[in-house]
C-alpha cells in the first residue's frame, strides 16, 4: 500500500504549514533525506522518489499522532500510519489508533471484573487521596515515579508491608493513574482470582467468566496482584503454611506467561521475600524477583486505623 494519495502536493505543503507551530519539522519535510531520517529508515533515492509525498504524509501523520489528545471513545475514527523499508522499497500501511485498541481492551477487562466482582474495591484511590505518613512517604515518591517513567514491559514493583500499611491503596493508585494514561491494566486481590477459577468448576457460564479473565491477567499490559500470599496462614508451631498444589500451578502458569512476555507485574505483600519462598518455592518467587523491584513499608503503622482516626 505504497501509492496512497493526498489531494496535491500544495495541498500537504499548505497542512504542514498550518501545523508548524505544533510539530518541530515543518516544510523541510519535503526534502526526502529528512524525511527518511526522521522515519528511522534507510534512504535510496531512486525508490524514494516514487513515494515521497506517501512518506511525507506518513511522517506528517505520526507527528500529528504524537500531539493528539484524544482519548478513549473519540480514537474511534482514527489510524495510525507505519512505514515499513524491504529491499529499498518503502511500504505503508494503516490499523486502528493504539489508543482506541487499548481503549477496547480496557472495556473487557473492565466487564470481566465486573461480571467476576473482584474488582470493585479500587475504585477512587488516588495517589491524591493518600494519606502520606513519615513511613510511607519512600514507597509513595517511588509508586508515583513508576506511573510518571512508566515504559510498556517494564520491571513492576513489590510492595510489602505489614497488615494496613497503605500497599492496597498505592497499588489501586498505580492502577488509576494508569489507566488515565490509556495503559490496559488490571488489579485483582490473588485470592479472589482463585475463588474465580473455583467457582466455575460446576457452572458453566462463571468458567467461561473465569478463563476469561485467567487469559486477560496473562495478556494485559500491566497486572497488580494484591495481596499475594495473604490467604495463607501459619500452622500451631508458628511456620508458614506452603500454598497448595493447585494455586500453585495455576498461578505458576500466570506468573510464567507474563515472565515469558516481558510483561510489566506488581504485587502486594504481607511477607518478606524468605517467606514468599516458603509459601509459592523457588519456580515461583525466583521469577517474581527478577520482575520486581522491592518497595518496603517497614514500619509503617495500619493505614486503615489512622484514616478512620481522621475521618
Amino acid at each position: 500500500m505504497d501509492n496512497y494519495n493526498l489531494a496535491t502536493y500544495q495541498e500537504l505543503q499548505r497542512r504542514l504549514k498550518e501545523r508548524q507551530e505544533q510539530i518541530s519539522i515543518g516544510q523541510s519535510l519535503i526534502d526526502g533525506k529528512l524525511v527518511c531520517k526522521e522515519l528511522g529508515i534507510k534512504y535510496i533515492p531512486c525508490e524514494f522518489s516514487k513515494n515521497e509525498m506517501a512518506l511525507v504524509d506518513a511522517m506528517y501523520r505520526q507527528e500529528k499522532c504524537k500531539i493528539c489528545n484524544k482519548h478513549g471513545i473519540d480514537c474511534k475514527n482514527c489510524f495510525y500510519v507505519k512505514v515499513d523499508e524491504q529491499a529499498g522499497k518503502y511500504f505503508i500501511s494503516y490499523s486502528n489508533c493504539e489508543r482506541w485498541k487499548n481503549y477496547k481492551q480496557q472495556e473487557k477487562i473492565n466487564r470481566l471484573m465486573e461480571q467476576s466482582n473482584v474488582g470493585k474495591l479500587f475504585e477512587g484511590k488516588t495517589f491524591n487521596n493518600f494519606k502520606i505518613l513519615p513511613a510511607t512517604e519512600n514507597a509513595y515518591n517511588d509508586c508515583l515515579d513508576f506511573c510518571t517513567n512508566y515504559i510498556p514491559k517494564c520491571r513492576g514493583l513489590r510492595l510489602h508491608g505489614r497488615y494496613g500499611c497503605g500497599k492496597t491503596h498505592l497499588a489501586a493508585a498505580i492502577l488509576n493513574n494508569l489507566l488515565k494514561q490509556n495503559i490496559p491494566s488490571m488489579m485483582i486481590v490473588t485470592a479472589n482470582l482463585f475463588d474465580c477459577i473455583k467457582q466455575g468448576f460446576n457452572d458453566k457460564e462463571k468458567a467461561l467468566i473465569a478463563t476469561e479473565l485467567v487469559n486477560k491477567a496473562k495478556q494485559v499490559d500491566v497486572l497488580i496482584l494484591d495481596d499475594f500470599g495473604a490467604e495463607k496462614d501459619r500452622d500451631s508451631n508458628g511456620n508458614l503454611k506452603m500454598v497448595g498444589s493447585w494455586e500453585r500451578e495455576n498461578l505458576f502458569l500466570l506468573i510464567n506467561t507474563r515472565y515469558e512476555n516481558n510483561l510489566t507485574t506488581i504485587i502486594t505483600t504481607n511477607y518478606n521475600m524468605q517467606e514468599l519462598f516458603e509459601l509459592f518455592g523457588e519456580r515461583i518467587m525466583s521469577r517474581i524477583a527478577e520482575m520486581t523491584i522491592s518497595v518496603g513499608m517497614k514500619g509503617a503503622e495500619n493505614y486503615r486505623i489512622r484514616l478512620a482516626q481522621v475521618v
